[in-house]
């Protein structure tokens, strides 16, 4: 998931869209450095907030898309 974070972190770049680029980065370091963090005091609430901002930055992607597209996929189907 992280891999893919920043993936779209460099499409964003590419597009000069710095607030995206910046909230793709951080969906890619936050969640990973929470799962990493060394202690094992509190491992399941890192990674329940970990995966919360993954969907969180899913989410995100989402409404990006279906606004800038204005259809939904069932829409885009129905249509063609």
């Amino acid at each position: 998931m992280a891999v893919g974070c920043l993936v779209f972190a460099r499409r964003f770049a590419g597009d000069r869209e710095r607030g995206w680029t910046a909230l793709a980065m951080t969906a890619a370091v936050l969640p990973t450095a929470l799962v990493a963090w060394p202690s094992a005091e509190g491992f399941s609430v890192r990674l329940l907030v970990a995966a919360g901002l993954m969907f969180a930055f899913v989410g995100a992607l989402a409404w990006r898309y279906t606004r800038t597209t204005g259809k939904t996929q069932r829409q885009v189907e129905m249509s063609n």
